[in-house]
């Protein structure tokens, strides 16, 4: 039943996002960042006993640092979808300015516009 709960929130989600992306591109890429953590969230939940598994395979096996190594992979695939999220939105109006409202955020992406 779970993947009917996921299947719904990704129906939702692409019609919201299509509704946004027409009349504000800059709140569409917030709105697809927010709507991919839920779904990360989903699988992440899905995932824990594989995930209990491969850790005890690390303690078995005496490589400590595998939290490390997931923490540098998450961190890898956020960046390259914020990256992928801003090039796929299209130009922005002058007004409107990712240093300006998140100065934050804005290291994170790669892409010439930012």
């Amino acid at each position: 039943m779970d993947i009917f709960k996921v299947l719904g929130f990704c129906l939702c989600a692409l019609v919201l996002l299509s509704v946004l992306r027409q009349y504000n591109p800059g709140y569409a890429v917030m709105a697809a960042l927010a709507c991919c953590m839920v779904l990360l969230w989903f699988v992440m939940q899905a995932l824990g006993p594989v995930l209990s598994f491969v850790e005890t395979l690390s303690q078995f096996s005496g490589f400590e640092h595998l939290g490390t190594v997931f923490k540098a992979v998450a961190i890898a695939l956020m960046a390259q979808s914020v990256q992928d999220l801003c090039m796929e939105a299209g130009p922005l109006p002058d007004a409107w300015s990712w240093r300006a409202r998140w100065p934050c955020c804005w290291r994170l992406c790669r892409c010439s516009r930012c």
